[in-house]
């Protein structure tokens, strides 16, 4: 399993998986509950989703343009690069901080 990157730990916040052991979630993880959401509590995704700001039209086409592609590795990496423009422009705004000081 391969360690969480700063953005990911900036996901898992979204998605409430954080414990009280302070566990690392992976990306796999992560897309693991995406899936989980999809299956059983699509609301409660979209609204996860409409928090993180991602473009629902963007998911939209990306899924509509996907053949044999996991629907949750695809929304996760849309999340991902979501929380990547956040943490740019929250760098480019401030004084000189750290691009994923998060």
């Amino acid at each position: 399993m391969e360690p969480a990157s700063k953005i990911d730990t900036v996901i898992v916040r979204h998605f409430v998986l954080v414990d009280s052991d302070d566990k690392e979630y992976s990306k796999q993880d992560i897309i693991d509950t995406i899936n989980y959401l999809i299956e059983k509590d699509m609301e409660k995704l979209l609204f996860i989703l409409y928090r993180i700001d991602v473009a629902e039209e963007k998911i939209r086409a990306s899924l509509s343009n996907a053949v044999n592609q996991n629907a949750a590795e695809i929304i996760y990496q849309h999340i991902y690069d979501r929380e990547l423009e956040k943490a740019a422009s929250r760098a480019k705004f401030s004084n000189g901080g750290d691009f994923l000081d998060l």
